[in-house]
């Protein structure tokens, strides 16, 4: 027996929740607590620079955007600069994969990195959340 198909909207909703997940994850493992050393810390930014990756595949060409861009083109401007965000964010994550990987230790300059990496990644998703709401709760938009 096959297994029913995957919505869209299921499929970017749990690339959206894992992609959360990892962060909270993240920001304990670089917590004043936390032991986590380079080897184990540089596995888990691995994994959330894969779900970060299928996270902005739903965003990107074709993706859930793209009917924002259609029912509203003035947003034109601030999706192209949301979009160009992901790349950034992306280049900036493997910096921090690499110097964390270079040293016997974590340094506290990469858990502040980490941090501001994972707020930088929040600013980012809230504004893309208040988008798609203004979008389509605007006056000008159906929703339908």
């Amino acid at each position: 027996m096959n297994a029913p198909e995957r919505s869209f909207a299921d499929a970017l909703h749990d690339a959206h929740t894992t992609l959360l997940r990892d962060l909270q994850q993240l920001e304990k493992a670089v917590g004043p607590t936390s032991g986590e050393g380079p080897a184990v810390l540089g596995a888990r930014l691995g994994k959330v620079r894969t779900h970060l990756t299928d996270h902005f595949r739903f965003e990107e060409e074709g993706g859930y955007m793209a009917p924002v861009l259609k029912e509203e083109p003035r947003f034109s401007g601030e999706i192209q600069e949301l979009l160009a965000e992901h790349g950034q964010m992306a280049q900036d994550l493997d910096a921090i994969i690499e110097e964390v990987g270079a040293g016997p230790t974590v340094q506290d300059v990469s858990r502040r990195k980490i941090h501001a990496w994972v707020g930088k990644v929040r600013r980012h998703e809230a504004r893309e959340n208040d988008l798609v709401d203004e979008a389509y709760y605007s006056a000008g938009a159906t929703g339908d």
